[in-house]
């Protein structure tokens, strides 16, 4: 969650690890958006309470946005619960080598 608005660079080729711990609370697996980054592999996250965990490459030169939000099996209901979320994102700035 510190990292949230934050922008990383990063250089073509490297690995970017994200983890969103529960602390009580469950996130949905980070996605990207931008062909900058791809998913190598993910884990955890809902409707599990263990931290999302996703690993991205960074494919080739551009930008690309990771997104997160918190989740809860109350969310999923009819009708669904009111509980506020919280959002994570961060700008990844990938580089040529």
């Amino acid at each position: 969650m510190a990292d949230s608005g934050d922008t990383v660079r990063v250089r073509r080729g490297e690995i970017l690890l994200v983890v969103l711990a529960s602390r009580g609370m469950m996130w949905d697996q980070p996605q990207t958006t931008g062909a900058a980054v791809r998913l190598v592999s993910a884990r955890g996250g809902y409707p599990t309470t263990r931290p999302a965990r996703s690993v991205f490459r960074a494919a080739r030169a551009g930008k690309a946005t990771l997104t997160s939000q918190t989740d809860a099996r109350c969310l999923h209901s009819v009708p669904p619960c009111g509980i506020s979320q919280r959002g994570w994102s961060v700008t990844v700035v990938v580089s040529k080598p």
